[in-house]
């Protein structure tokens, strides 16, 4: 099986979050900053949930004193929870003006089919670097007919530490400027997969490394 059938198989499963449930989303402002369980709980009370491939730990194993920062009042479901809202804002902004370059390169920044896992050795696994859209991205020019092109190539994380990345060939793009490259990467990202990290069903599934 190759990489990219095995991560294919590893990003199946039912999605929880329908595209327009982003239009659900409060941002915490508009709570007059109210305590962030509370907030948490009204999210919830939306249909907001974890993608179930978000395994959180519940115990505690921090045993590196590098991590103190990470031990807050907030229960590393809770931390996770916040850390997908994040996401969601990010992706409510997006849908509502797909040809806005900054929004599509922010949108493929925060999507969680790159989010890499922070401390794997460490055993803290709800923590995740959710920038990860920018790691291990390859980006090149070159010359077409005379005019500069724009590549982008990248791939979903690898599980099951989800440390590092694949060349998924199906969402591969060519473009005029690296604005246009972005907009148009974005675009495969959300034909490809749902807004918490699943292969969209009855996709066609062509160009996997």
């Amino acid at each position: 099986m190759s990489i990219g059938s095995e991560v294919n198989e590893q990003r199946k499963g039912h999605s929880r979050t329908p595209d327009d449930i982003v239009d659900k989303y409060e941002p915490w402002s508009t709570m007059e900053n109210a305590p962030v369980k509370e907030y948490l709980q009204y999210q919830r009370d939306q249909g907001f949930v974890l993608p179930e491939w978000y395994e959180v730990r519940k115990e505690r194993e921090d045993t590196n004193p590098a991590l103190d920062w990470l031990k807050s009042d907030l229960t590393r479901e809770e931390h996770a929870f916040l850390t997908f809202l994040i996401w969601i804002r990010t992706a409510k902004a997006y849908l509502a003006d797909p040809e806005n370059w900054y929004l599509a390169y922010h949108f493929i920044e925060h999507h969680p089919i790159f989010w890499s896992r922070r401390y794997w050795k460490d055993g803290v696994d709800f923590d995740w670097n959710t920038n990860a859209g920018q790691t291990g991205m390859w980006q090149g020019v070159s010359m077409n007919n005379g005019k500069p092109v724009v590549m982008l190539e990248h791939g979903a994380a690898v599980g099951p530490s989800f440390t590092m990345h694949y060349h998924d060939h199906k969402m591969d793009v060519w473009a005029d400027s690296f604005e246009d490259a972005y907009v148009q990467y974005a675009k495969n990202v959300h034909k490809y997969f749902t807004l918490d990290g699943y292969a969209r069903e009855g996709v066609n599934e062509e160009g996997e490394d």
